[in-house]
């Protein structure tokens, strides 16, 4: 079993995944409590979104080493893929109890809940990323959006102005900010913030609209016009 084992692992690291996939298969005839290729021929589905086969080799690594932190977390990714989105929250919250700091997937967990409509818990999985990883750039931006969906602005607007301090090349939160301020009636602040997100991506068609719509509403039509031309050249069919 080793020596497929080996010959598997080194067609993986070579990207020859057909190979490789061969030669974890003859591994696990001859050894199928084999861990490691349990859960590398596992990856290697993964990799090929073949999830419901990774799904079945990543619970049989996790039935021969429980706390194998890495088998559960790929496990709640696959499950995600899946739609199983219960017995996902579930793995990741049994990678995070196995390792306390495994920001990766207190941030997958944020991101399911969030779709789960269970926002507090959501912002609660953020916090917890970004006490782990204080420059956590997405943690900041993540939970100010769901900031907005709670009606609390000015969190919301004080976490995407620290995401941007993490990062002022991140075009999304001063998207946001623009929408934010746009809707708070700063329009002044709000076009400031649409062109900043122009600025770091020029083909950034929302941004261009939004900004048009309030030099229309503040009675600047050449500007507004200048910007919805870019729209129409960026993306001929925005709606």
């Amino acid at each position: 079993a080793e020596e497929y084992y080996f010959q598997a692992l080194e067609s993986h690291k070579k990207n020859n995944l057909q190979s490789a996939e061969s030669s974890y298969k003859e591994a696990l005839k001859l050894n199928p409590n084999h861990f490691e290729t349990n859960y590398y021929l596992g990856g290697l589905f993964a990799q090929n979104n073949k999830s419901a086969l990774a799904k079945a080799l990543f619970e049989k690594a996790i039935q021969i080493k429980p706390d194998f932190v890495e088998g559960h977390y790929n496990l709640a990714i696959v499950l995600q893929e899946l739609g199983k989105y219960r017995e996902a929250v579930n793995s990741y919250e049994k990678a995070i109890k196995i390792q306390p700091h495994h920001l990766k997937a207190y941030n997958n967990l944020g991101a399911l809940l969030k779709q789960l409509n269970e926002t507090q818990k959501a912002i609660s999985y953020f916090e917890k990323a970004i006490q782990i990883k204080p420059d956590f750039v997405e943690g900041y931006y993540n939970i100010g959006v769901l900031f907005v969906e709670i009606g609390e602005h000015q969190k919301a607007i004080n976490s995407f102005q620290k995401a941007i301090e993490i990062n002022p090349n991140y075009s999304q939160p001063y998207f946001n900010l623009g929408v934010m301020f746009q809707e708070l009636g700063e329009n002044q602040k709000a076009i400031n913030n649409y062109e900043k997100a122009i600025e770091i991506n020029p083909n950034y068609a929302k941004a261009y609209n939004n900004a048009g719509v309030i030099s229309q509403k503040l009675n600047n039509h050449q500007k507004a016009i200048s910007f919805y031309e870019k729209v129409i050249k960026i993306q001929p069919n925005y709606v």
